[in-house]
């Protein structure tokens, strides 16, 4: 593969990929089935449940793991089950799988010379079976929403990956999954694109970077 660059092409320099749903598998239904069995709850309550502030606060690392389940019991209206703690964990490592033609892309662009990056909004349990399996490890430039106390759409996120990055907002790419996350990024000025299939991502990325796969 021989990337061929035009002259505005060349102005971007780093690709920044969404993890759970882009980069890997989304798990996020198999926990939410998991969760509503635990409570004898519907998968629309566990839902809700995740659109809570104090549970959002929790995927910003600015509250322990007591307080995160505490909150759940009193939104379930119900006792925490003996096995709470493996909630959040045990679907995600049976359902979790790395993409291979993701990682297969993100090898390419660095050996084209593209600095990448994982953009994260994600739990401390996820975050840490990833960080002890290596899981980010590919990527030059590792952003999880716990460590930096923000998450996606939050301004301040995406300002942190590019000064990691040491990129200008029009110097980088964006690609997630959720369109929410994908247009708070193209207020900042980046260029931002929805994640709605590898082939579509291909197609995308061949008209903004002007190189072949």
């Amino acid at each position: 593969m021989h990337p061929v660059r035009s002259k505005k092409a060349s102005k971007i320099k780093a690709v920044i990929f969404d993890f759970g749903g882009v980069f890997a598998s989304n798990t996020f239904p198999f926990i939410v089935k998991d969760l509503a069995n635990s409570f004898n709850a519907s998968a629309f309550d566990v839902e809700k449940w995740f659109k809570d502030g104090v549970v959002k606060e929790y995927e910003k690392g600015n509250i322990s793991d007591n307080a995160f389940w505490s909150r759940i019991s009193e939104l379930a209206g119900k006792p925490l089950p003996d096995n709470y703690k493996d909630l959040l964990i045990r679907e995600y490592k049976k359902h979790s799988r790395i993409k291979e033609n993701m990682e297969e892309l993100v090898n390419y662009l660095k050996k084209r010379g593209y600095k990448t990056a994982v953009l994260s909004n994600t739990v401390p349990p996820h975050m840490n079976y990833n960080l002890k399996n290596g899981r980010y490890s590919i990527f030059d430039v590792i952003i999880l929403s716990p460590q930096v106390h923000h998450a996606k759409p939050e301004r301040e996120i995406y300002k942190e990956a590019l000064r990691r990055l040491n990129v200008k907002p029009e110097e980088a790419v964006f690609t997630d999954d959720k369109l929410e996350y994908v247009n708070a990024a193209r207020k900042m000025g980046i260029h931002a694109l929805q994640f709605k299939s590898y082939s579509y991502l291909l197609k995308e990325l061949r008209k903004l970077l002007n190189i072949t796969f």
